[in-house]
């Protein structure tokens, strides 16, 4: 057989012949190929030729590899890769991948060659002859090994200007140049054939001397901004009358720098609001103003994580007003540093301690105030809030001021309260009945000898009487016959100042005319309609209106005196309700039957024919107020319904009677129900 090695024109980088290294250059790739003409002679004489290809693919994977020192770029670490492969049939085509380390660069063999097969005139199958390079080993040529055929001839280095734009502090850069000798052998030839083929690879190789990477340092920076994000300074100001309550927002932005000088930023937020219960409060000293009051502080409470969310509430308590500082911050955000493969967590800001810095109070002018005997206040308290950095290698710790302003009355002290129960009635209107307001005056007497009085009414109530009637539907039976009785004529109802009704009925008795017969009340019956859930005064049934006075109870101490409809302490089984109005619903009730007594000789029958009901509806109240309970009970408000029946003996027949009527919370309350019975007219 005969070759051709063949490296120009099959897209070498390098340059060279056989008998000189093949060099690649850094960044190059060589692809050169041995051409064959390949002859066998069979048996018979014949001669088969075939022209199997081998080729040679090399490169550097890296044009340029850093160790820390020279050493290491020249050292081979470990053994060679070798991955062999075969595919196709004829052409077989075998294929080695070697890879060399060296250093932290890898380069690359990879070298294949074709086998042909013919069947000769002896009909057996023969592999054509080939060249077949062998599989590479890093070292010097070694005798024993030459069918191997590949050896590190020799290793130069030579220093190089650092022109590269990535560059490492106090390093040096070195052309690399690793030689390889390469032989191929010839298979199933008569004589033997190696032919060596030597390689050239360059590339660069950097020296780190010295590599020096950072501390990591986290900072954190932040400013006040209002609501509508806008920066703003501090000392704060903030007036209690304010519609709105008072909002603050602490921007932040975080920054870590890592070890490779990379840096990270986040923005951790932190929110504060204060509110207050009242623009205005009453005292009765000015050294009640300049009192430090109460200053709490719930529990830090958390939720979630990546970021952590933490509130905790302080609150201020003087002279009846609450200042509530409603504070939150973000803790715990976390961004990936792609550097290391970890999750760093940023630093951020959390509120510290807050404390009461001074309270300053100035008086105002006021003429309304001043004509009552009272004087108008501002009253300034400074607060001082601690922020304090976490996260940082050195904790960052500031404070800010908040002055909160409300005002204040200064009223003479209370000696003396006296309570009065009253009402209004409201005449029906745009088809709304009787109703009455519950009244309860309560006046206050100070020490200056002013007073005032305050009305608490509650929601109002219907008030109402009313009637009914209904005949036996079914007749009486006397010796003669059936007695009927039929409504003469439509009941007449008269309204009298829409608290007094009178209604006439008239009843006709259809009956024998030698039947003998009276009329009678037989019984009569007042009870409670509504059960004894309903029955006034059962004050567990009562049930809260919307009025309630919470925010003007007032303290009572023990040198207040309190006259007048004083009431009564609050049962224990009311305490727990708020100061306000409470209604309960109850009704009266009052029966009446009217018989017939039937007189035939010595024998009398009896038999109901009409009843009749009058009943008084009501709504029940009592107030909550200043610790004590106000009713509306007392004779005098409250009297019991009365009710009176009588029958008339008249011509052709009887009157009857029946009547309620009562005076209430100053109003009289009647109603009259007239029945005339005709006796066969």
């Amino acid at each position: 057989m005969s070759f051709t090695v063949e490296t120009a024109g099959l897209g070498t980088s390098g340059s060279g012949t056989a008998a000189s290294p093949i060099s690649i250059e850094p960044g190059g790739i060589l692809n050169m190929s041995i051409s064959q003409e390949s002859r066998y002679t069979d048996p018979d004489g014949n001669v088969h030729t075939c022209k199997p290809v081998a080729t040679i693919k090399l490169h550097a994977v890296a044009d340029t590899v850093a160790a820390s020192d020279l050493q290491t770029l020249l050292t081979l670490r470990g053994t060679p890769d070798v991955k062999t492969t075969t595919e196709g049939s004829n052409p077989r085509r075998s294929t080695t991948v070697q890879t060399f380390a060296v250093g932290g660069q890898e380069i690359v063999f990879n070298l294949s060659h074709e086998v042909y097969t013919i069947v000769n005139s002896a009909s057996k199958t023969v592999e054509m002859p080939y060249l077949k390079p062998g599989e590479a080993a890093f070292g010097a040529p070694n005798a024993s090994e030459t069918r191997t055929g590949m050896s590190l001839s020799a290793i130069s280095v030579r220093p190089l200007s650092l022109t590269r734009a990535e560059t490492f502090t106090d390093s040096a850069a070195y052309e690399i140049d690793i030689r390889f000798s390469l032989q191929f052998e010839g298979v199933h030839t008569t004589a033997e054939q190696q032919t060596p083929l030597n390689f050239s690879v360059k590339y660069v190789g950097i020296v780190e001397t010295v590599t020096e990477l950072i501390d990591p340092f986290a900072g954190l920076t932040w400013s006040w901004r209002n609501k509508d994000g806008a920066t703003i300074a501090a000392p704060f100001e903030w007036n209690a009358h304010s519609a709105q309550p008072l909002e603050l927002h602490l921007s932040q932005e975080a920054v870590y720098t890592n070890m490779f000088s990379h840096t990270m930023t986040g923005a951790p937020t932190a929110q504060l609001t204060l509110t207050a219960t009242k623009d205005t409060v009453w005292v009765s000293s000015t050294d009640e103003l300049e009192q430090r009051g109460i200053l709490s502080e719930s529990a830090v409470t958390t939720t979630g994580e990546s970021p952590a969310q933490h509130t905790k509430t302080c609150t201020y308590i003087v002279n009846g007003q609450t200042l509530t500082f409603c504070l939150g911050w973000q803790s715990g955000c976390t961004l990936a540093d792609a550097d290391i493969g970890e999750q760093i967590t940023m630093p951020n800001a959390k509120f510290g301690e807050l404390t009461v810095k001074d309270i300053a109070v100035a008086k105002r002018s006021d003429d309304e105030l001043e004509k009552r005997g009272l004087s108008l206040h501002a009253v300034t308290t400074t607060f001082t809030l601690e922020l304090v950095s976490e996260g940082l290698a050195e904790e960052k710790r500031e404070t800010v001021d908040i002055a909160v302003t409300h005002l204040a009355v200064i009223e003479p002290k209370l000696v003396k309260v006296t309570y009065k129960r009253g009402w209004e009635w409201v005449e029906p209107h745009d088809n709304m009945m009787l109703l009455y307001y519950a009244r309860v005056y309560r006046t206050r007497h100070y020490s200056n000898g002013e007073s005032y009085t305050d009305t608490f009414g509650d929601t109002g109530h219907p008030a109402h009487v009313g009637f009914d009637w209904g005949d036996n539907p079914e007749p009486i039976k006397s010796g003669e016959g059936e007695i009927y009785i039929v409504d003469g004529k439509p009941a007449e109802v008269e309204n009298i100042a829409d608290s007094i009704y009178n209604i006439t009925l008239t009843k006709v008795i259809t009956a024998p005319a030698d039947d003998k017969f009276s009329v009678e009340i037989t019984w009569i019956d007042k009870f409670w309609s509504w059960g004894e859930e309903g029955k006034v005064g059962n004050w567990e049934y009562y049930r809260p209106s919307s009025r309630s006075f919470d925010e003007q109870c007032l303290v009572l101490g023990d040198d207040v005196v309190i006259e007048g409809d004083i009431g009564t302490p609050i049962p224990s089984d009311l305490k727990d309700r708020n100061s306000g109005w409470y209604m309960g619903v109850f009704g009266y009730v009052c029966l009446y039957s009217f018989d017939l007594m039937l007189h035939r000789g010595n024998r009398k029958s009896v038999a109901w024919f009409t009843s009749t009901s009058l009943y008084d509806e009501r709504y029940d109240q009592f107030l909550l107020l200043d610790g004590r309970m106000f009713t509306f009970l007392d004779k005098s408000i409250r009297p019991d319904p009365e009710f009176n029946g009588w029958v008339e003996e008249v011509p052709g027949g009887w009157k009857s009677y029946h009547e309620m009527k009562m005076r209430y919370m100053g109003r009289n309350f009647r109603a009259t129900i007239r029945i005339d019975y005709l006796i066969n007219p």
